[in-house]
C-alpha cells in the first residue's frame, strides 16, 4: 500500500473552507457532482456517483478523518485533512494512507484536478 502527504495554502478563512468540506449544497456546487455527507463522527459519506465513500472517523473545523475507499477497492484508506491558519491564510495539509499501488498515481492526480483545485477556486473567489 502507498501514501503521500501534500500541502496547500487557500486565501480563505478556516471557517469557509470547513464549510466547503462539509456542506452537501456547497459540496455539490463546487465539486459539480451528487455528494451524500454526514459531516459527523461515524457518519457515511458518498461522492462522485458512488464511485468514493466511506464514513467519518473525525470532523472538526482543524481535522478531518475518513475511512475512504473507490468502489472497486476491497478494503479502506485513509484520508486524515489537517486545517490551519497561517498568516491569513489557510493552510491545509492532505495525508491519504494505504492506497492500493494499482490506483496510486491516479489518486494523487485526482487530489489534485477534481477536489482540491475546484476547491481551492471555489473557496477563493467566494472570498473576493
Amino acid at each position: 500500500m502507498k501514501s503521500f502527504t501534500k500541502t496547500y495554502y487557500f486565501n480563505s478563512k478556516i471557517e469557509n473552507l470547513f464549510k466547503a468540506l462539509t456542506d452537501h449544497d456547497i459540496f455539490e456546487e463546487w465539486s459539480g457532482s451528487m455528494a451524500e455527507i454526514n459531516p459527523v463522527e461515524g457518519g457515511r459519506f458518498s461522492m462522485w456517483d458512488d464511485t468514493i465513500n466511506g464514513r467519518y472517523v473525525i470532523v472538526n473545523k482543524n481535522k478531518i478523518i475518513q475511512e475512504w475507499k473507490e468502489e472497486t477497492w476491497e478494503k479502506f484508506s485513509f484520508v486524515t485533512i489537517n486545517l490551519r491558519e497561517v498568516a491569513g491564510h489557510t493552510e491545509l495539509v492532505l495525508t491519504h494512507e494505504k492506497i492500493p499501488p494499482t490506483s496510486f498515481i491516479t489518486i494523487r492526480e485526482s487530489w489534485d484536478e477534481q477536489f482540491l483545485g475546484p476547491l481551492k477556486e471555489y473557496v477563493e473567489e467566494e472570498t473576493d
